[in-house]
């Protein structure tokens, strides 16, 4: 009996319990207001599976591909040049060439200039786009002489002259890398290595880059000035070649002036300052002064080219084409011609070559006669490539 009634105690209880859980909301009592869930947000597409980002993925893979491609190609091509310069310097001989073509004249004042070693050219002929100067290739030759493995260094002239002290400059300047080119070589083959190499392999050594002057049209007075530091001069049949001599050009206006009723007047603080005034008549101290000028310059020249050439210049033959040519002169009865005449120009022959006749007097000779008179070594009928190719072989890269 005492369990029956534990057990409806407990049975209320527990109904009494479920009933609190479970309560009626009554009229007086508001319902709790439920908090609302937060909408779910949308899920953003992968970044792979979005149309834009998939647009501007391949416009970069595009990018990437094109200049991918271009500095491919470039790397390409520099490394083909580098390797093909490469390879032509190993098995071609390298043949520097340096075009020497105009007036030899300082570019930064030459028309005011008035001492000239010009063959048959004036002041208003000239123009500035035609003008060869120490200053213009100066950094060409120094490029030139400083390639190790050059075979030679040609220098194609032409040129008919310019100022006597451009031209000496040119000269001067072609003479000290000719000569520090081939101190530098022999320092080169001096090396103990390249020594040991040599006794090895029984191999002579190098020689230094030659200098070779090719004219294919005219080089005359100072052009020839420049030539004649080179170790050979070739030339093409119809070049002109020679004009070793310096000249002078003015006008005298004094007559004119007098005419017109006009007096020059000038004061001078020395005998010489006026010099050859082209308002004044000529005197006999004022001619003998530049004359004295024109032969201290010629002096330079003819050492220049007795220097160069050696001898290798026929001066007798020289001399005997002047007697020939002032021979056909003869009835005017001048003392040149008298002696250039048969049996004077005999005895007067030594005399002539002496003088440098023919070669020093500024005669200009067609290429046949310069070989015959030893101011060229050789005379080609050939285009230049193909003068190069004859002479330094079929395997030559031209720079």
């Amino acid at each position: 009996m005492r369990r029956c009634l534990v057990f409806l105690v407990c049975v209320a209880a527990a109904s009494g319990l479920r009933r609190a859980k479970y309560a009626l909301p009554t009229m007086t009592e508001k319902p709790p207001k439920k908090d609302k869930p937060l909408a779910p947000s949308p899920k953003e597409p992968p970044r792979a599976l979005s149309l834009r980002n998939l647009l501007g993925d391949a416009q970069l893979l595009i990018q990437i591909v094109k200049w991918s491609l271009v500095l491919g190609i470039g790397l390409v091509r520099a490394g083909s040049m580098l390797l093909g310069e490469a390879m032509m310097r190993s098995f071609y001989r390298t043949v520097v060439v340096i075009e020497l073509r105009g007036v030899i004249a300082d570019d930064r004042g030459f028309v005011n200039s008035g001492m000239w070693c010009l063959y048959n050219a004036d002041n208003t002929d000239i123009q500035d786009d035609g003008l060869v100067s120490v200053r213009r290739v100066e950094r060409a030759l120094d490029r030139a002489f400083s390639i190790r493995k050059a075979k030679a260094v040609v220098l194609r002239i032409a040129s008919p002259g310019g100022t006597a002290s451009e031209s000496a400059l040119l000269h001067a300047r072609l003479k000290s890398l000719k000569n520090r080119a081939a101190r530098n070589h022999e320092k080169r083959i001096n090396r103990f290595h390249r020594r040991f190499l040599r006794f090895v392999t029984r191999m002579k050594p190098s020689s230094p880059p030659e200098v070779l002057a090719y004219v294919d049209e005219l080089c005359t007075s100072g052009g020839y000035f420049a030539a004649s530091a080179a170790d050979s001069i070739i030339a093409s049949p119809c070049a002109l070649v020679g004009s070793i001599g310096v000249i002078q050009r003015g006008f005298g206006f004094h007559r004119a002036l007098r005419k017109d009723g006009v007096e020059r007047r000038i004061l001078a603080a020395g005998d010489a300052k006026a010099g050859l005034d082209p308002y004044l008549p000529k005197t006999r101290p004022g001619v003998a002064r530049e004359k004295a000028i024109l032969k201290e310059l010629h002096d330079r020249f003819v050492t220049a080219v007795k220097e160069g050439r050696g001898d290798r210049l026929q001066y007798y033959a020289a001399a005997d084409l002047a007697a020939q040519a002032q021979c056909t002169s003869w009835p005017s009865l001048s003392p040149a011609a008298l002696a250039a005449c048969w049996p004077n120009r005999i005895l007067t022959r030594h005399r002539r070559a002496q003088r440098g006749a023919g070669l020093f007097d500024g005669s200009v000779h067609g290429a046949l006669t310069a070989l015959k008179l030893g101011l060229v070594d050789d005379v080609v009928e050939e285009t230049f490539p193909e003068a190069m190719k004859q002479r330094y072989g079929r395997r030559i890269f031209l720079k």
